[in-house]
C-alpha cells in the first residue's frame, strides 16, 4: 500500500517523460494548505497555457509523484532553487531555464 504524502503537486498532462518543474512559494494563508507549490509538466502538457483545459490539470501528492516518477526528484529540488527546471531530452540531466532577454 502507497503511503501518501501530505503535500501536492499539480500535473499538467499525463505522458511521460516529466520534461518540466516549475515551483513557487504558496502564499500564506492559501485557500489550498497542501499546496507544495510545485507545478510539473508531463511530454502532452500543452505548450500554452491558455491552451490548456480543466482536463489537463492533475494534483498528485509529491510521494506518489517521486514514486511513480523518479527523475523528478532532482528536478524538484532544482526548481525549488532556481524556480523553474526543464529536463534535457537526450541526457535527462536538469537545467535551469534561461531567461530569454527581449
Amino acid at each position: 500500500m502507497t503511503e501518501h504524502g501530505h503535500q501536492v503537486a499539480v500535473v499538467v498532462g499525463t505522458t511521460p517523460p516529466v520534461v518540466a518543474v516549475l515551483h513557487d512559494d504558496p502564499p500564506g494563508g492559501s485557500d489550498l494548505p497542501h499546496d507544495s507549490g510545485y507545478a510539473v509538466l508531463m511530454s502532452d502538457a500543452p505548450d500554452h497555457g491558455d491552451d490548456a483545459t480543466d482536463d489537463d490539470y492533475y494534483t498528485w501528492c509529491l510521494h506518489c509523484l517521486i514514486e511513480h516518477h523518479p527523475q523528478v526528484g532532482a528536478g524538484l529540488d532544482l526548481a525549488r532553487h532556481h524556480g523553474s527546471v526543464m529536463r534535457d531530452p537526450d541526457t535527462g540531466d536538469w537545467h535551469p531555464e534561461q531567461e530569454t532577454e527581449a
